[in-house]
C-alpha cells in the first residue's frame, strides 16, 4: 500500500507510516477477502484495491496528519478516475480506436444531387405499397394509425416506364390526428453504375399537405457511409385508390 505525503517533518512522516502499518496488519485479511470477491479483470481489481485502501485509512484506528489526509484523498480520487476509465475499456472488450483511413475517411468529401422518382401501386393484384394496419375509423381523413410497407421501383424519370436504377423499401405510419402526415423510413437501394450496391436512408416527417417537403438523410452504406444531407419531396401524381409518383431531389454529403 502506497501513501503520498506532502512536505512534513521526518517525525510526522515516521509516525504516520508506523500507524498505517499497524492499520494494514489489522485490516489485511478483510481487505484480501473482499478483493478476491471482485472481478478478475486487472483494472477492476486495482480499482477495488484502491477503494479498500481508502476505506481502511478512513475507518481503522489511526490518524494521518490532517493535511496529509487532504492530499491523499486528492491523489486517490485521481487514481479512481483513471482506473475507472481503464477498467471500462477492459471490461467491454469490443471498443477501441480506429484509423479513419481504413473506413474511407481519407477521401475527399463530396456533395451529390440525386433526382429520382419512385412509383407506388395500390391496386390489390400488383400492389407495391400495402397498408398492414388500417387507420382508426374516426381518423379516415388523416390516416392516423395507418401502417404501410412499400417496395417501389426507383427511376430516372416521372414516367413509370423510364429506366429503373434501384428500389425504395421502407414503411410509413400515419402520425397526425389533424393533418395528413406520415412518419416514414425509406431505404434507397441503388443498382446502377458505381453506386450499385450502395444505399442511403431518408427518415422523418412527410407533411403531405405541403407541395414540397423536406426530410433528412441520416446515413447509408457503400458510397454513402457517414452520409448526411436532406431530400426535397414533391408528389407528382397521387390517386389513393390506384397509384402515385413521387419526386425526390436528394442532396448528400458523402465520401
Amino acid at each position: 500500500m502506497v501513501i503520498f505525503y506532502p512536505r512534513y517533518s521526518v517525525g510526522e512522516m515516521v509516525e504516520a507510516r508506523r500507524q498505517s502499518s499497524v492499520a494494514w496488519i489489522i485490516c489485511y485479511s478483510r481487505h484480501r477477502e473482499m478483493t478476491h470477491l471482485t472481478s478478475s479483470v486487472p483494472g477492476r481489481r486495482l480499482l477495488i484495491n484502491i477503494v479498500m485502501d481508502t476505506y481502511f485509512l478512513s475507518h481503522c484506528k489511526f490518524q494521518v496528519p490532517t493535511m496529509a489526509n487532504h492530499h491523499f484523498v486528492v491523489v486517490v480520487v485521481g487514481l479512481l478516475i483513471s482506473c475507472n476509465a481503464r477498467s471500462s475499456g477492459e471490461e467491454t472488450g469490443y471498443v477501441g480506436p480506429v484509423d479513419p483511413n481504413t473506413v474511407g475517411l481519407n477521401r475527399k468529401q463530396s456533395l451529390s444531387h440525386f433526382r429520382l422518382f419512385f412509383h407506388e401501386t395500390f391496386t390489390p393484384n400488383n400492389a407495391t405499397s400495402v397498408a398492414v394496419v388500417q387507420p382508426l375509423p374516426m381518423y379516415n381523413a388523416t390516416y392516423f394509425g395507418v401502417l404501410a410497407v412499400s417496395d417501389n421501383a426507383l427511376t430516372v424519370g416521372e414516367d413509370p416506364n423510364s429506366k429503373v436504377v434501384g428500389r425504395v423499401e421502407g414503411f410509413f405510419a400515419g402520425t397526425s390526428q389533424s393533418e395528413f402526415d406520415l412518419m416514414q423510413i425509406l431505404n434507397f437501394a441503388l443498382s446502377e453504375g458505381k453506386y450499385n450496391g450502395s444505399s442511403f436512408v431518408v427518415l422523418g416527417r412527410n407533411r403531405l399537405s405541403l407541395s414540397v417537403r423536406e426530410l433528412p438523410v441520416v446515413g447509408g452504406t457503400g458510397f454513402f457511409r457517414f452520409a448526411t444531407g436532406y431530400a426535397q419531396v414533391n408528389t407528382i401524381f397521387l390517386d389513393i385508390q390506384t397509384r402515385s409518383t413521387v419526386e425526390y431531389n436528394v442532396y448528400i454529403y458523402h465520401y
